[in-house]
C-alpha cells in the first residue's frame, strides 16, 4: 500500500517514478513505517462543521515547540533521515565528506541561514517548522560530524587563514 501511493502519487503527494531510484522510494517508505499516528484523523462530516472548526481556531497560532528540546541524532532519523541517508534529490549523504566540505565553508550561520529557509529541493527546517534554532544547529553539528568534519575546526581555520582578496604586502629590507 505505502510503496504503491509513493510510486503512483495519491491526493497532494506527486509521482516519484522517475524522480527517485529504487532505493530512494524504499527509505521514505522505510521512513513513513516509522511515523506513529495516536489515534486516526477523522473527517469532518460537512463541509458547514470543517469551516466553523476553521473559524474558531486562532488565526496566527505558532507551531507547537516540543516541551524537551531534540537532540541534533534525533532530529536527524526523524526529520532528515530519508533524504540525507540515500542522497535523494541531491541531498549530501550523511557520510560523504567531500560534499559536506563546501557547505561546512560557510560556517554554523551560513548552514543555519541555508536550512531555516530552505535550499533547492530541502524545505525550510527540513520540513520540520517546530524546530528550534538550538535544534537546528545541533543537527547540523551531528550531520558533519557523521561526514567526519569538525565544525569548530573548520571555522576556526578560515578565520585565521587571509582572504585570497588581501593584496600582498611589499617587502621592507
Amino acid at each position: 500500500m505505502v510503496n504503491g501511493a509513493i510510486r503512483n502519487g495519491v491526493t497532494y503527494m506527486p509521482k516519484f517514478e522517475g524522480i527517485l531510484k529504487q532505493e530512494g522510494l524504499w527509505a521514505i517508505r522505510s521512513w513513513l513505517e516509522t511515523v506513529s499516528v495516536d489515534a486516526p484523523v477523522k473527517p469532518a462530516s460537512t463541509t458547514a462543521a470543517a469551516s466553523t472548526a476553521v473559524a474558531a481556531a486562532p488565526a496566527a497560532a505558532a507551531p507547537a515547540t516540543p516541551a524537551v528540546a531534540r537532540t541534533g541524532e534525533q532530529v536527524f532519523n526523524t526529520v532528515c533521515t530519508a533524504c540525507h541517508t540515500a542522497g535523494i534529490l541531491n541531498a549530501p549523504k550523511i557520510d560523504d565528506k567531500a560534499a559536506w566540505e563546501p557547505r561546512a565553508a560557510k560556517g554554523l550561520q551560513g548552514l543555519l541561514a541555508s536550512s531555516t529557509a530552505g535550499l533547492n529541493q530541502m524545505p525550510a527546517k527540513g520540513g520540520d517548522a517546530s524546530l528550534s534554532e538550538q535544534e537546528l544547529s545541533d543537527t547540523i553539528t551531528y550531520m558533519l560530524g557523521k561526514a567526519g568534519i569538525d565544525l569548530a575546526k573548520t571555522t576556526s581555520a578560515a578565520a585565521t587563514t587571509p582572504a585570497a582578496t588581501e593584496p600582498a604586502k611589499p617587502a621592507t629590507n
